[in-house]
């Protein structure tokens, strides 16, 4: 790709900003300034009047973020380029987030389908594509972090942790107990999930499973011990955008 032709693809997650142009990335929270790291980083590796394509599941910051780039680049929502997409079908999904069918385009990079995503983030999100590039939907549960957090909140005895894998299965103390609960009660979870999608839409069991989110390094070691085939892509709903902007525009 030319340097005329280069795009950017941002990520406005619940917790995070990431953003990517070909190699280069950024991430970051949203403490103070954030937007003007997101403006420069664009402002260092993109020319002037570029795409640049935008997923967001905050209003507010994607307002903010446009407001301050928009007379630098040609920004487009994913909600419009999803519009106009032809590479996978999602017509009978209803209320699915934009996060979790560019996941399924950003797999579509590496993977032929049937394929399905786990996305460990704010949420823990499974997403299903069939043969036929159709989804089938998925499920959504509570995150890691998100489950730490309710915890603390909700119960005077329990506090926030580091969260790290433990080799046991059981804590011999309330924080190693509330480790090993959070984390291995997700990867639980998902392998139930999993292995009954696998058989109620009869795929094969080594059907591409790709992992992708801000806390999937603390499940992966476990997943890879499965009998799973299991992939990681911590850039999947980027590559996603980055996927679905280059069949609409080049």
């Amino acid at each position: 790709m030319t340097q005329e032709n280069k795009i950017a693809a941002i990520d406005i997650g619940n917790s995070y900003i990431k953003a990517i142009i070909e190699s280069e990335k950024i991430s970051c929270d949203y403490s103070n300034e954030w937007s003007d790291k997101i403006s420069f980083f664009l402002d260092k590796n993109l020319p002037k009047n570029s795409i640049v394509g935008i997923s967001s599941v905050q209003p507010e910051r994607f307002n903010q973020l446009v407001d301050k780039i928009k007379y630098n680049y040609k920004i487009v929502a994913a909600e419009e380029l999803l519009k106009n997409q032809n590479l996978i079908n999602f017509d009978e999904i209803e209320g699915i987030g934009n996060d979790r069918l560019l996941g399924l385009i950003g797999a579509l990079k590496k993977f032929s389908p049937p394929l399905i995503t786990i996305d460990c983030g704010t949420a823990i999100t499974i997403n299903v594509l069939d043969e036929q590039r159709k989804c089938l939907g998925g499920t959504i549960s509570a995150g890691i972090e998100t489950q730490l957090e309710a915890l603390s909140e909700k119960t005077a005895q329990l506090k926030k942790v580091d969260l790290f894998l433990e080799n046991n299965i059981i804590g011999k103390n309330t924080e190693s107990a509330l480790r090993n609960g959070i984390i291995k009660g997700a990867v639980g979870s998902i392998l139930y999930i999993i292995e009954n999608i696998i058989s109620q839409y009869d795929f094969k069991d080594d059907i591409d499973l790709i992992l992708t989110g801000g806390t999937s390094k603390l499940i992966l070691p476990l997943l890879e011990k499965s009998h799973l085939n299991i992939h990681f892509d911590e850039n999947l709903v980027l590559n996603g955008l980055t996927n679905l902007i280059h069949s609409i525009y080049h």
